[in-house]
């Protein structure tokens, strides 16, 4: 399979256990660099000798089914593009647009002394844990007991030790991150001059956005670059000099909305009435890019859709994901089947189930039909939302010629 490392997700907000992984069935199937996903029943095994709690070792517990995810990192992009570049995963509220994480002058986190500074670049290599005791606690404290006992950060004494999360955070060729943050710096200056989307296209893989924007906006996947910037990959392809938009993270698609148990606060619209959202402006409908979590700014989508050739390039990756991906008559079977395959060892788990029932498993989250009450009174099934989804982006098509 050429994949050195997996993941294994929770199935964090999704009774169904089938959204993510169908959405990374599709993006496979067109040819949208995304992971490879699978169900997996894991189970834990405790090996030895004596007794664990009362219960005789060796044991095993069967710890419920699982997401098992390929990890985007060096044998991924060879796999997809030939050759090894530098990837940025990037995430909360990083658009591209700003002047700070473009700002030449900021102070390399990689060649710092202290551990706390706000002109630290958003450009970096993550560094969430100190390598050693010294390293968090300091030299001159980190074998003074009345130091170590404290309740350090909390009320206690402070640790020198402050994680690095960069917003835009280099996950290949870490050795060389001065670099890589030149590049990245020079593209965002470059998209900061607002050119034409053809001169974009020099630097940028504009059909791949394209494409990837397509899907995004077919399965509802609010929590992205358009409306949260969030969640998506930049690789620099070396072989063909341009930036290439990847997607990730795909545990909040095919529902209409948020958990409503929060309220309905006006800075969470972003994650609503999904179904019935346009790609594009038009009277009387929300559409794609006008609900904007916070001050993101998409200035991508911005500059790739001042363009008409572009915006009918995006209706017909649309169409086409519609037509042959998004029929629940090919899909509902398919789902059942899946179902099929998980749901003994979902019921069967040994690990402890967790608060709150959007968070259990509930088959009708994936075929429920219209008016069914499920979990969460905003809820709707995978059935519904494809439904939804094809009567309102169709809809759109008619109306533009399409």
């Amino acid at each position: 399979m050429d994949v050195d490392k997996l993941s294994f997700r929770f199935n964090r907000h999704d009774p169904s256990y089938q959204r993510e992984l169908l959405a990374h069935d599709i993006l496979n199937s067109i040819g949208v660099p995304a992971s490879r996903v699978a169900h997996a029943n894991v189970e834990f095994h405790i090996s030895g000798d004596g007794n664990f709690y009362g219960r005789s070792l060796p044991q095993t517990y069967n710890m419920g089914v699982y997401q098992m995810v390929e990890q985007v990192d060096k044998p991924f992009l060879k796999r997809y593009f030939g050759e090894n570049g530098y990837l940025f995963k990037i995430g909360g509220n990083a658009d591209l647009a700003g002047s700070a994480e473009a700002d030449l002058n900021c102070v390399a986190y990689e060649n710092a002394v202290t551990y706390i500074d706000p002109n630290f670049c958003q450009i970096g290599v993550e560094k969430s844990d100190p390598n050693s005791r010294e390293e968090w606690l300091g030299t001159a404290h980190y074998l003074n007991p009345q130091f170590v006992n404290s309740d350090i950060n909390d009320g206690g004494e402070d640790s020198q030790f402050r994680p690095y999360k960069p917003a835009y955070d280099l996950k290949s060729k870490k050795s060389s991150i001065a670099t890589g943050r030149a590049l990245l710096q020079k593209f965002m200056s470059f998209v900061q001059t607002y050119p034409s989307a053809s001169m974009l296209a020099e630097q940028f893989d504009i059909p791949g956005f394209i494409k990837a924007q397509a899907a995004e906006i077919a399965f509802g996947a609010v929590d992205h670059y358009v409306r949260v910037a969030n969640n998506y990959y930049l690789y620099f392809n070396p072989l063909t000099d341009q930036w290439i938009y990847m997607v990730n993270d795909f545990d909040f698609v095919f529902r209409d909305s948020h958990d409503i148990s929060i309220g309905l606060p006006s800075w969470f619209a972003a994650f609503r009435d999904i179904a019935g959202t346009y790609a594009f402006p038009s009277t009387g409908k929300v559409d794609w890019a006008s609900r904007e979590l916070g001050s993101v700014d998409p200035i991508l989508w911005d500059i790739v859709f001042s363009e008409q050739a572009n915006k009918e390039a995006l209706y017909s990756d649309i169409k086409s994901i519609l037509d042959n991906h998004m029929d629940w008559d090919v899909l509902g079977p398919k789902l059942a089947t899946r179902d099929a395959l998980v749901t003994t060892a979902i019921s069967q788990t040994e690990a402890g189930l967790p608060d709150g029932c959007g968070f259990i498993y509930n088959p009708a989250a994936i075929n429920a039909d219209a008016g069914a009450t499920l979990c969460d009174a905003s809820d709707i099934s995978i059935k519904q939302f494809i439904a939804l989804r094809r009567e309102t982006l169709y809809q759109e098509l008619q109306e533009n010629g399409l």
